[in-house]
């Protein structure tokens, strides 16, 4: 049966072969040194550099040398990661639930931030789809921040728009 075929030793069989090494597909000069086939497994746990770059945007800011530095709280960092993150999109949807009293990226795993905005794009671009409550919640501490905005008249629109679109999946 088909299905009993272990994933590795199928990728093993078509990196094997001369014949399919030699194609136009699976070409030395462009697939060199990287894989050219992951399995689900690698591909769900594949994280973007931009997300750990964010996740490293630190709570503790450094002053001058004179003085000592302090941390920064949730909502100071929360702005900081956000700016950072402002243009960005991404392409893997999330289906999961997700739940937080007042969620902020740091309460999202990596497969949820991925998903988050993945959505985001989608609001953007006018396309609201239900999602959990608290990417709601996240995307409008964002507007509010005047994340995503020219300035707070487009805020407010952006805000009253999501309302009258995301209220069909939360009343």
């Amino acid at each position: 049966m088909a299905a009993d075929i272990d994933i590795h030793e199928l990728i093993a069989r078509f990196n094997a072969n001369e014949r399919l090494r030699q194609s136009s597909h699976f070409s030395k000069s462009v697939y060199k040194d990287e894989p050219i086939m992951r399995t689900g497994r690698q591909m769900t746990s594949y994280l973007p550099d931009r997300y750990r770059q964010m996740r490293g945007i630190s709570r503790w800011q450094e002053r001058s040398p004179e003085s000592r530095g302090h941390w920064l709280s949730e909502a100071e960092l929360f702005y900081r990661q956000a700016r950072f993150m402002e243009d960005f999109e991404d392409d893997c949807p999330y289906h999961g639930s997700f739940a937080s009293y007042y969620p902020t990226y740091n309460d999202m795993s990596d497969r949820q931030l991925r998903g988050y905005f993945t959505w985001r794009a989608a609001v953007r671009r006018g396309e609201v789809a239900e999602a959990p409550k608290s990417f709601a919640y996240v995307y409008l501490y964002e507007l509010i921040n005047g994340i995503g905005t020219e300035n707070p008249l487009d805020g407010y629109h952006k805000i009253r728009s999501f309302w009258e679109s995301f209220r069909a999946f939360a009343p």
